[in-house]
């Protein structure tokens, strides 16, 4: 649809004019009913945005289904940054979606792929009529531009007006809007299944990208390991002929730079090798009684905002050191 279109109905829904299913996905009534900040600033974006003179051209929703070629090959160009994603000029950033796009309706909350939908609100016209993604499916919006800026992340989320770059967007980003397995249990993400399911939804989304923006995408709130996601989306960006992939650690220098140290050792192997390290993993931790993970579960007991700055080193971690050369 147009962005006109898409900023006629953002404008509709501030004031719970649209029809119900649409109203039910886009609107901002709940955040209304309360003086949370988080709501406050939610809406501060979207009434920005919708005072701002409107762009020409559309917004383009693809949604990609696909299989994994052979994991072979040679690893691409890995940049880690400590700046956040979206301050990146690469051709695609990674939203840290959920099945259905923005949990397929609008709360008082900050997560990543929140975030991201408040500083780019024509986002919001890829919801309606989106149904969930399957399993070996990802969906990419080109057209979205960037209008509001912020600090904090979560409860702390606060508006900080209006992006002042937005004009000199030649071309925004492509969102590619990926959705990584819930982790219940520590061992469960390195089942076979779970592996392939996550490398392959990775490999669909950034397909094709000269350059990806991304970071902690299936942490966090979803439980993953910092370590495999990593590898996961690398391999997978290496695997889709992706030139460049930066990976964000903003917030946590401690995770910075460990991959970093990491990934001087790892980018010579080969993506077969490093895939191979990966599903072996599970079977080294099937050999000792705990699995190696006591240390890292204990350190996973606090909220997500600590653990987004404090990650303690990780079974998997430690196993990957361990199979590298020095």
């Amino acid at each position: 649809m147009s962005l006109k279109q898409v900023r006629a109905l953002m404008a509709l829904a501030t004031v719970c004019a649209l029809p119900e299913r649409m109203n039910r996905a886009i609107s901002h009534a709940s955040l209304y009913a309360t003086s949370d900040e988080v709501s406050v600033a939610r809406i501060a974006c979207l009434l920005n945005y919708i005072r701002q003179p409107v762009a020409e051209g559309e917004l383009v929703v693809e949604r990609r289904r696909g299989e994994l070629p052979e994991v072979e090959g040679e690893l691409c160009e890995v940049v880690m940054t400590e700046a956040k994603i979206e301050s990146s000029r690469a051709s695609h950033h990674v939203d840290f979606a959920n099945r259905r796009l923005h949990v397929g309706r609008v709360i008082a909350s900050a997560t990543q792929e929140e975030v991201l939908f408040s500083i780019r609100p024509d986002l919001f016209g890829a919801m309606i009529g989106c149904e969930p993604m399957a399993e070996d499916e990802a969906i990419v919006v080109r057209g979205a531009a960037r209008y509001n800026d912020y600090r904090g992340y979560l409860r702390t989320f606060r508006y900080a007006g209006s992006y002042q770059n937005h004009h000199r967007e030649d071309e925004p980003p492509a969102i590619v809007a990926i959705d990584a397995v819930v982790v219940d249990e520590y061992a469960a993400q390195f089942s076979q299944e779970a592996l392939v399911r996550d490398l392959r939804k990775a490999y669909v989304g950034v397909s094709g990208a000269t350059s990806v923006s991304t970071g902690g995408w299936g942490t966090g709130a979803f439980g993953g390991d910092p370590i495999l996601k990593w590898v996961q989306q690398w391999i997978a960006a290496s695997l889709g002929g992706v030139e460049r992939l930066e990976y964000s650690c903003y917030g946590n220098p401690s995770l910075y730079g460990r991959l970093t140290r990491l990934g001087s050792r790892v980018k010579n192997i080969p993506v077969s090798r490093l895939w191979k390290i990966a599903c072996e993993f599970q079977k080294q931790q099937q050999t000792t009684e705990d699995g190696g993970m006591a240390p890292y579960l204990s350190g996973r007991m606090g909220d997500l905002e600590s653990r987004a700055t404090s990650t303690p080193e990780t079974p998997f971690e430690t196993y990957l050191g361990a199979q590298l050369p020095d």
